[in-house]
């Protein structure tokens, strides 16, 4: 199974880039997941109730097609649109069994020294307190999909996503003035993926979110880029192709 991340600065073209490498990968009718895909396809697995592995699949079909229906951006219910439906209670309870499956395998990997030193890094960050909230949901889901894919080896070929522990670094070193140790010891313990592709520190598209936070400083980033870059090299735990010189059959590791 080949698990494939991307790492670089807001803006620098990997939503775009990973686009464009599943396009040929759909050609060559070769499937891939994302690490959302992973839990779409498998979560509903973990449930032992038929009834709520049932509500489950349906979760996610309707999530699929009416995003905005079930969450915000960040992630998160949106009590706004509960309120304005008919189903408020099904939906309600739907996403707590999904809630439930999340926070039941989370609980598995709770004592493991990464999920530690994450969750203190998200607790010590310099956003807000709903950010962070935001931030532990989505570590929680990384942790889960992780889980997943080591659960169902044999039936995955290929994970390539936009995100992941790695990129998470902009977060937990932003503004801090320990980033080199920081950066060291959440890589010691962080899982790797097999292939890194590493973009350009340039920004193609400036993006600019509602969240003020997330619009981040990019001298601040940039000094995380290359503090990052830096230590994975060193390190060597992981295969690391610069966007540069990246061919299609790197892929094919």
């Amino acid at each position: 199974m080949n698990k494939v991340e991307f790492f670089g600065i807001s803006g620098s073209g990997k939503t775009s880039f990973k686009g464009n490498i599943e396009s040929k990968f759909k050609k060559k009718r070769i499937k891939i997941y994302s690490y959302k895909d992973v839990i779409e396809k498998f979560l509903p697995f973990n449930e032992r109730n038929m009834f709520n592995y049932f509500l489950l699949r349906v979760f996610f079909l309707f999530r699929k097609k009416n995003y905005k229906d079930f969450y915000l951006k960040n992630n998160l219910p949106s009590k706004g649109i509960y309120k304005k439906s008919l189903f408020q209670g099904f939906k309600e309870k739907i996403f707590k069994i999904y809630e439930e499956n999340i926070d039941d395998i989370f609980k598995k990997n709770k004592e493991k020294k990464f999920t530690k030193i994450t969750l203190n890094l998200i607790r010590k960050s310099n956003f807000s307190h709903q950010n962070k909230l935001i931030f532990k949901r989505w570590f929680k889901e990384e942790i889960v999909a992780n889980y997943l894919i080591n659960k169902n080896l044999k039936k995955i070929k290929f994970i390539i996503d936009s995100e992941g522990f790695i990129q998470r670094l902009f977060i937990y070193l932003y503004k801090k003035k320990n980033k080199k140790q920081i950066a060291n010891l959440y890589l010691r313990y962080c899982p790797m993926p097999s292939l890194l592709i590493v973009m350009d520190e340039k920004i193609k598209k400036r993006k600019v979110s509602r969240n003020k936070e997330f619009n981040m400083d990019h001298k601040e980033l940039l000094k995380i880029y290359k503090i990052s870059l830096k230590i994975l090299n060193y390190k060597k735990k992981t295969k690391i192709i610069y966007i540069n010189n990246f061919k299609f059959s790197d892929l094919l590791i």
